[in-house]
């Protein structure tokens, strides 16, 4: 389009119809932004504890002890293989949260 054309756009008047029409429009899409924001906030509450569980099982699996198996976890060519080495580590995690828990008991005072 050229220059005038796009001129002789801006200056076409908008009906009253139009102009109700648009209104209307802006309502509509206010009411669908207030009644869509406890959704999004449902969701990103939900996505944050999810990524929270994968950033603490991440740093669980880096604290392991022995590396070669961290690694044989992500890089084994067979899946038995690195199926096997990530139900090592889930074990040991688990221990160390059952050594935690029993050292929280042992250690309170009565």
């Amino acid at each position: 389009m050229s220059d005038e054309e796009l001129i002789d756009l801006a200056t076409v008047r908008i009906t009253e119809e139009q102009k109700q029409a648009i209104d209307d429009l802006v309502v509509a899409c206010k009411n669908i932004i207030v009644d869509m924001t406890p959704v999004f906030n449902e969701l990103f509450e939900t996505v944050k504890a999810i990524a929270q569980s994968i950033s603490d099982f991440a740093n669980e699996i880096k604290s392991y002890p022995d590396k070669r198996v961290v690694y044989l976890c992500f890089y084994a060519k067979k899946e038995r293989t690195r199926n096997k080495n990530i139900n090592r580590v889930l074990r040991w995690s688990r221990q160390q949260k059952k050594r935690k828990e029993a050292d929280r008991w042992t250690s309170t005072k009565i």
